[in-house]
């Protein structure tokens, strides 16, 4: 079984264990990605460029904060996919093909002054 298909039995299973029905409005469903999303922007949105260089460091020493909120936000994806029905592999592996036409690597690669 993948990786993808047990998480998402995980998700199922919790729902099923708290009675997600219950607050199955939509903002109810969308709302907390949001909240989660700002949640793991906290740690970069007061960041100056000079803090920007030692990001190393700050991800290294908050690594499993940022990991948790990161969880969070999957978690949230896999939730809504699931209470949406849509097939969250699919929908990602096709933005994947139309991100590869929109932002070809051979032409973006050497404009990047970051990689350099």
């Amino acid at each position: 079984m993948s990786e993808l298909k047990k998480l998402t039995r995980k998700i199922k299973k919790f729902k099923r264990e708290i009675n997600w029905q219950q607050f199955g409005r939509y903002k109810n469903i969308i709302l907390p990605l949001v909240i989660e999303t700002g949640d793991a922007l906290k740690h970069f949105q007061s960041k100056s460029q000079k803090d920007i260089k030692k990001v190393g460091r700050y991800l290294k020493a908050n690594n499993d904060e940022i990991g948790e909120e990161l969880a969070d936000i999957l978690y949230w994806v896999f939730m809504i996919s699931h209470a949406f029905d849509i097939d969250i592999k699919k929908s990602f592996d096709e933005k994947m093909l139309a991100n590869a036409d929109k932002f070809p690597i051979d032409k973006l690669k050497s404009k990047n002054k970051l990689n350099k």
